[in-house]
C-alpha cells in the first residue's frame, strides 16, 4: 500500500476493464471450480457432467446406483478433470449412522446423515463446491386413485427432499469458501424441473411427480431470493 486513496468509480473501472481482457471461453470457464450433481450417473444428470467437464469442472457425482452408465469413465479420460462418484448400497440402508464413518463413498439423496456425511467428504477429496446441480429424481407413472403411501413418499423424498438437503449441504459450503479468482464469495445452484410443473400431459398418470416438480420450482425461486445476499445464485430448469 502506498497510502494512496481509491476512489469507488477507480475500483469499479478496474472490475469492468478486467472483462474486457477476457474472451468468452473464459467468461465460460469453470477451470479449477468443483460442481457437485446428484443422479448424475446417468441420464440427464451425466449429460451435465460432461457439459461442466467441457468447460473444465472437476465433477462429483452424487448417486445410489452401484455402477453408473458406461460413459461415466469417459469424463475424466477425455476431459482431464478430477472425477468421483459417490454412491451408496441399498443393502447398508439400515446403518446410516455408521455408514458415516466407514464408507465416504455412498449416498442417498433422501438420508439426510449420510448426505450431509457425503458432502463433507467431497469437500476434503476436492478442497471446495463451486456448483450443485440437482438431477436425481423419480418418475412414477400409476393411476392417482391407486396410489399407495409408500410410493408418494418416495417420489416426494427424492425429488423434493433430496433437492432441499442437498441445496442446503451445498450452500453451506459455499458461503464459507474463499472465491478463486475476482468473483465474489458464493456459488450457484441449479434445480431441475420438469415442464410437468406446468402442464399436465394427458395419457400421463404421474401426479405426484407433477406435484414434486412444482415444489422444485417454488423451491427455487424462494432460495433465488433468501440466498442472493449470500452470493448463491439458484436457478431452476424445467425440461420435457
Amino acid at each position: 500500500m502506498n497510502g494512496t486513496l481509491v476512489q469507488p468509480q477507480q475500483v469499479l473501472k478496474r472490475d469492468a476493464d478486467s472483462f474486457l481482457h477476457r474472451t468468452v471461453q473464459d467468461l465460460f470457464s469453470l477451470k479449477g471450480r468443483t460442481i457437485v450433481i446428484t443422479g448424475g450417473a446417468r441420464g440427464i444428470g451425466l449429460s451435465f457432467g460432461f457439459a461442466v467437464a467441457e468447460a473444465g469442472a472437476n465433477v462429483a457425482i452424487v448417486d445410489l446406483l452401484s455402477e453408473p452408465h458406461e460413459h461415466f469413465y469417459k469424463l475424466e479420460k477425455d476431459y482431464g478433470v478430477k472425477v468421483k462418484l459417490y454412491k451408496y448400497f441399498t443393502e447398508r440402508r439400515l446403518y446410516p449412522i455408521l455408514l458415516k464413518f466407514m464408507f465416504n463413498d455412498r449416498s442417498d439423496v433422501t438420508n439426510h446423515a449420510v448426505l450431509g456425511a457425503t458432502f463433507e467428504e467431497i469437500v476434503k477429496d476436492f478442497g471446495r463446491i463451486d456448483g450443485l446441480v440437482t438431477a436425481a429424481g423419480i418418475c412414477p407413472d400409476e393411476p392417482f386413485i391407486e396410489r399407495k403411501p409408500e410410493s408418494v413418499a418416495r417420489c416426494m423424498n427424492i425429488n423434493v427432499l433430496g433437492t432441499y438437503f442437498a441445496a442446503q449441504f451445498a450452500t453451506a459450503s459455499m458461503i464459507k469458501q474463499e472465491p478463486l479468482d475476482d468473483t465474489h464469495r458464493g456459488g450457484s445452484i441449479v434445480m431441475v424441473a420438469s415442464v410437468a410443473a406446468y402442464v399436465a400431459s394427458k395419457g400421463q398418470t404421474t401426479s405426484d411427480y407433477c406435484a414434486s416438480k412444482g415444489a422444485v420450482l417454488s423451491l427455487a425461486k424462494a432460495l433465488g431470493v433468501e440466498l442472493a445476499m449470500k452470493g448463491v445464485r439458484v436457478n431452476s430448469i424445467s425440461p420435457g
